[in-house]
This record gives structure tokens, C-alpha cells and sequence, in this order.
């Protein structure tokens, strides 16, 4: 277990991809990658309650686009999966 895998209460309102990113990320270890800087204004789902930083990401990321692509321990890559 990393520290993407620490619990934290959330109470994250709809907003831009890159600030919810820099929410979870925040003073804790746990880095959220997006080589793609056209992700930052991507719109992103409420996060609430008590979950892991990697749990606080995927609810984020719910109907949108975006998917983590690559995790380690310390490290969350996201990037935009094209529509079939």
C-alpha cells in the first residue's frame, strides 16, 4: 500500500479535472500525472465521504472521459480515452 492508498474525507463540489486532482493530491505523496495539459478543464463528478485517494480519483473521473491508465503505489497517471 502506497499513499494513493491513504483515506481522506472529501467534500470535492463538480469542478475542473486539475482541481479536483490537486485536491486529492495535495501535501500527501500521492502524484496524479496528466501528460495531457487539455485535460485541466475537463468537467469532474462531486467527491464525497471517506475513500482512498485512489477511490476519491475514480469516483472524479465517473462519465467523463478521463481514465488512470498507469498506478503505482505513489502515482496516478490519467489521460483522455478516445470514444468508440
Amino acid at each position: 500500500m502506497g499513499r494513493c492508498d491513504q483515506q481522506v474525507v472529501y467534500n470535492l463540489p463538480a469542478q475542473r479535472f486539475d482541481q479536483t486532482a490537486q485536491a486529492i493530491a495535495r501535501a500527501t505523496g500521492c502524484f496524479i500525472r496528466y501528460p495531457d495539459k487539455s485535460l485541466v478543464n475537463v468537467p469532474v463528478q462531486p467527491v464525497r465521504g471517506r475513500l482512498t485517494r485512489r477511490q476519491a480519483l475514480r469516483v472524479a473521473l465517473r462519465g467523463s472521459a478521463l481514465r488512470i491508465v498507469r498506478e503505482t503505489p505513489n502515482l496516478m497517471e490519467v489521460a483522455r480515452v478516445p470514444a468508440h
